[in-house]
């Protein structure tokens, strides 16, 4: 079996609009009932504060983005399958991912880089006739809208502590490529190119003011969450 694409390639990027008034004020979205729309996901970004639910659901990996490196749940061996969804939309895992439960909003940047509340123009749950408005009569955002900006809001501060963490782990050269296959039974081993994992080694070679640096940052709880989220691995090609 041949390894799976870059983790760019694995999941299609959302065509995100940002959220406004004039653009979106009588509009509305309809809630989610199943997880079908994620079942094209192999890669789904994870928060810090979701790490230690995760870990014990799924491998944890890196990839790069244009921000640097970030954490991932891994829920497939290849692009467009997520294992974790079943034949009628249901998750079939122990945890799910926030940016999943956030669907169809999600956070860009605007062209200033400053984070924006956006919505994937691409989601069947956004129409003009049913479901829940997102401004009131009076322009207001809507009580269901302020519970999703404020859950929004939980996600970006989560991501950027990830961000944080990742950081650290990268100044001190702690990523190497992802060296854990996926044994499949009558097939070759599956590999990734272009994932990373946390190597132990460089982690147990830091001297201690870098381990201390680490541990503010958040970069241990990260490293250790993902280290044991590799046990994880062999689900995937049961």
């Amino acid at each position: 079996m041949s390894s799976a694409p870059p983790p760019a390639a694995a999941v299609a990027a959302p065509r995100l609009t940002p959220v406004s008034r004039a653009t979106h004020a009588s509009m509305r979205w309809r809630r989610y009932k199943d997880y079908s729309f994620a079942s094209g996901h192999m890669l789904v970004p994870l928060a810090a504060a979701e790490l230690p639910n995760a870990a014990v659901a799924y491998p944890i990996v890196f990839a790069r983005v244009e921000s640097g490196y970030m954490p991932f749940a891994l829920l497939g061996i290849k692009a467009g399958a997520n294992l974790f969804v079943g034949p009628h939309g249901e998750w079939l895992g122990r945890y799910i991912p926030a940016s999943l439960r956030s669907q169809p909003f999600a956070f860009g940047r605007d062209q200033g880089g400053r984070s924006v509340l956006c919505l994937d123009a691409h989601s069947p749950l956004v129409n003009d006739s049913e479901g829940e408005r997102f401004f009131d009569e009076n322009g207001e955002p809507s009580e269901a809208f302020r519970q999703v900006m404020e859950f929004m809001q939980v996600i970006e501060r989560g991501r950027a502590a990830a961000h944080v963490a990742c950081e650290a782990l990268a100044r001190h050269n702690c990523f190497a490529p992802l060296a854990v296959p996926v044994k499949i039974p009558g097939s070759q081993d599956q590999r990734f190119d272009g994932l990373f994992q946390v190597s132990e080694a460089a982690l147990a070679a830091l001297p201690d003011e870098a381990f201390l640096e680490l541990r503010k940052a958040g970069g241990l709880l990260l490293a250790y969450a993902h280290l044991l989220s590799l046990q994880n691995m062999a689900a995937l090609g049961s």
